[in-house]
């Protein structure tokens, strides 16, 4: 699918299978790139030449019309949205500015006006989860887990539902994995393992859980809600 001298993460398909998002990462410098897979060709989300400015990782609305993400510098920490056009896209909307030397990602809710992130307070601050209205411009912070280390930098937003999975270490170091519904605010823990491993993700009929396996890890794992019953979905080399 991509083909860059960097290394390429963070893929995000659009819901329509037409544009592929990604990152690629070269010489410490992240680039967000769009992929249109009818014919290949790519557009790159420019946001300043500078080697200091890194742009993505990205997410894309349910109806596939527009694109939100991260742009940050050594100065600076925003979260823009684009909206797709016929072959293009729009100039860029800045809808929040969050605190230098934070650089959570942002996704969607199936509501397109409210987006949830993870910011930090700054740099080496552990992470909390936020939700952002764009037609106010208020945000909340919405119930998580205790801040360990790193914080609750790890989400996923299920495919139909307005529930997040949180993945978060505890004081133990056991990976937590939680269930928020962003309604409702109400957190609950689905189950926890100790095991180096990260991070969580719904699968796409939202009724299981997705992981690697334990590091160094060469499967992806299908989990029951309750942390049983597993299997392996995919297995390397």
């Amino acid at each position: 699918l991509t083909r860059d001298a960097g290394a390429d993460v963070f893929p995000s398909l659009s819901p329509d299978g037409a544009l592929l998002s990604y990152v690629e990462m070269r010489d410490k410098q992240l680039t967000l790139k769009v992929k249109r897979m009818s014919d290949e060709s790519i557009t790159v989300f420019d946001h300043g030449e500078a080697k200091t400015t890194s742009v993505g990782p990205a997410d894309w609305s349910d109806d596939g019309t527009q694109i939100v993400y991260l742009v940050t510098t050594p100065e600076s920490c925003q979260y823009f949205i684009r909206t797709v056009q016929e072959k293009s896209f729009s100039e860029p909307q800045l809808i929040h500015n969050c605190p230098v030397g934070s650089y959570g990602k942002i996704e969607f809710t199936h509501d397109v006006n409210k987006l949830i992130y993870a910011e930090a307070e700054g740099r080496n601050s552990p992470y909390s989860l936020f939700e952002l209205h764009r037609q106010t411009g208020k945000k909340r912070r919405l119930a998580q887990p205790e801040l360990v280390i790193g914080g609750n930098s790890q989400f996923d937003l299920h495919p139909t539902q307005n529930k997040l999975l949180i993945s978060s270490p505890d004081k133990q170091q056991w990976e937590g994995f939680y269930e928020l519904n962003v309604d409702t605010d109400q957190l609950k823990l689905l189950f926890k393992l100790d095991a180096y491993i990260c991070c969580g993700i719904w699968s796409q009929q939202g009724d299981r859980v997705i992981l690697m396996g334990e590091h160094p890890a060469n499967q992806l794992l299908s989990y029951d809600v309750s942390g049983n019953n597993h299997y392996a979905i995919y297995s390397g080399n």
